[in-house]
């Protein structure tokens, strides 16, 4: 018998490794800047969205956080908004009518109520609560509605819609009806008019009355 030794020692067999995993990277917060460029973006707020944009991009690339698709997001409704102002702007200049040097239309289009002037001629004029473009024409083509007068409502504080329309009406009608004297019809010449609304007196400082000749049928030339 051989005297009792050391066990042989044999190399352990290692125990194999668990597969790797990449590390996680760390869930950042969203950045603040990338919700609020999308959010200008939905909204039309061109401007800050993209000043947002740049702010929550930088952020998200240096700090690690979240959002990166909000940002681009805001900048696509951005472009979006300012290609939407430009056709807008574009086709208001295309319908705007066209005045000689004296100021008389000599092409027709779509007009701001606030550039109308004395000795225009209109189409389609009807009341409503609120007008802001009415269609002129040269007087020499087919019309139904005459600017004849304008005056100014005294300065001061908004006097309140029913002294306006008592004003307007008083003047107007006397001013339409000594501007048809003599026209086909006069009887039935109607005196309408365009007056300041308690809005466009605040903001736009706007006093203005325009009378206007409304025609029972649609006739050329001026009154």
């Amino acid at each position: 018998m051989k005297p009792l030794g050391d066990a042989p020692s044999w190399p352990r067999p290692e125990a194999p490794s668990p597969p790797r995993t990449p590390p996680l990277l760390p869930q950042g917060k969203t950045s603040g800047f990338a919700i609020a460029s999308l959010v200008f973006g939905l909204i039309g707020g061109v401007l800050l969205s993209v000043i947002f944009g740049i702010i929550g991009l930088r952020r998200i690339k240096r700090r690690g956080l979240r959002g990166r698709g909000f940002a681009i997001a805001g900048f696509v409704l951005s472009g979006l908004w300012t290609l939407l102002i430009v056709v807008g702007v574009v086709a208001f200049l295309l319908t705007e009518p066209e005045r000689d040097v004296g100021g008389r239309v000599t092409d027709s289009g779509s007009e701001s109520v606030f550039d109308l002037r004395v000795g225009d001629c209109m189409n389609g004029l009807e009341e409503t609560a609120a007008r802001f473009t009415v269609d002129v024409t040269p007087c020499a083509d087919s019309h139904d509605a005459e600017a004849v007068f304008e005056f100014n409502l005294p300065d001061g504080d908004w006097p309140g819609m029913p002294s306006v329309t008592h004003a307007a009406t008083r003047r107007c009608l006397n001013e339409v009806a000594s501007a048809a004297t003599g026209a086909p019809r006069i009887g039935e010449i109607e005196a309408f008019y365009l007056h300041p609304t308690e809005e466009s007196w605040q903001s736009q400082d706007d006093r203005t009355v325009l009378c206007i000749a409304l025609y029972p049928e649609p006739r050329t030339g001026q009154l």
